[in-house]
Order: structure tokens, then sequence, then C-alpha cells
């Protein structure tokens, strides 16, 4: 398989945007939870709150008809981003229509 430059441009430059983004957002992370007096508690405490909100969102998808779905991509962004993750792809929800 060869790479071509024309459809990775056609692709979208703002899934490119999206993926910068998100590797951004978790290196700013890890740079907070380094800080931390006990970095590896904060950060499972973080990410148990965002796979406890990614697991709310999924269980009333029936009432708000947001319907995020529970695969690997999310699961890294929850347990990376914790709830302002869920939070996020919520929101990118309603303005991509994913």
């Amino acid at each position: 398989m060869e790479f071509n430059w024309k459809g990775c441009i056609a692709h979208g430059i703002s899934e490119i945007i999206l993926i910068a983004a998100i590797f951004l957002s978790a290196g700013m992370l890890v740079a907070l939870y380094a800080r931390r007096k006990n970095p590896v508690s904060t950060y499972f405490t973080h990410a148990l709150c965002g796979f406890l909100g990614l697991a709310a969102i999924h269980l009333t998808t029936g009432y708000t008809g947001i319907a995020i779905g529970i695969n690997l991509f999310t699961c890294l962004v929850t347990a990376l981003l914790g709830l302002p993750g869920v939070v996020t792809m919520s929101i990118l929800h309603f303005v991509w229509s994913i």
C-alpha cells in the first residue's frame, strides 16, 4: 500500500486537527498529573469519572438522543482525558453529527 498525499489532504484537515488536539490535550494532562503528589491515583480517579460519564451517556441514549458508541477509540479518549473527553465527544456528536 502506498501513501497518497493528495488523498490525505482530501480526506480532511479537520480530522488532522482533531487528532492533534487529542494529543495536545493528552500531553497537557500528563504534565498536570506529573505535578500532583500522587499522580497515579489522580489519573485513575479521573479515568474512572470519565468511564462513569460514558456509561451514563450510554444508558440514557434513549432519553437524550446522544449515542456515543463504546469502542476502542472512545475508551482511549475516556481513559486519557476523563470526563472532559466524554463531554467533548458529546459536543462533537452535535457539531459533526457523528
